[in-house]
């Protein structure tokens, strides 16, 4: 049983912000920054400009997550294929839909959150001739207690 049985609140802000190295390919966070608790499930999102008549093999995606303990790559596609990543630290937690890629979404469903994924979550979008990125501040806060009653 819970000992808080209240709903979880996730608190976003959001600003406009991107970095782009030509000004043609731009990535956007939905988010500068975000709260969540710990062991809730979590959407991260960021938007990309579609080159006309490109396709998912044109396009490489390094989404990572660091703060000051650790480096972790969420998700990573190489020419249209996604990349098994070798740390363990999001393994099984992390799920991408590709076909929101079509559509120049990045979205990363995040699930049971952890205190250490608090950070700096990034998403770098590269073809052959361009580079973005942009990034937002995930804090994970609060501990779910756990307790049984004695008999």
């Amino acid at each position: 049983m819970l000992k808080d049985s209240h709903v979880p609140v996730f608190l976003c802000s959001s600003l406009s912000l991107s970095v782009s190295s030509t000004g043609t390919l731009v990535v956007n966070a939905a988010h500068r920054s975000c709260q969540a608790e710990v062991d809730q499930n979590l959407t991260l999102e960021w938007a990309f400009t579609l080159i006309p008549d490109s396709s998912l093999q044109t396009l490489n995606i390094v989404c990572s997550m660091f703060n000051n303990q650790k480096y972790s790559v969420l998700f990573h596609l190489h020419k249209g294929a996604e990349v098994p990543q070798k740390k363990r630290d999001f393994e099984g937690r992390v799920r991408c839909d590709k076909e929101d890629l079509r559509e120049g979404r990045i979205r990363l469903d995040v699930s049971s959150l952890r205190t250490e994924d608090s950070g700096w979550y990034q998403c770098d979008v590269l073809t052959e001739h361009e580079k973005s990125w942009d990034r937002f501040y995930l804090s994970v806060t609060g501990e779910l207690i756990y307790f049984s009653a004695e008999l």
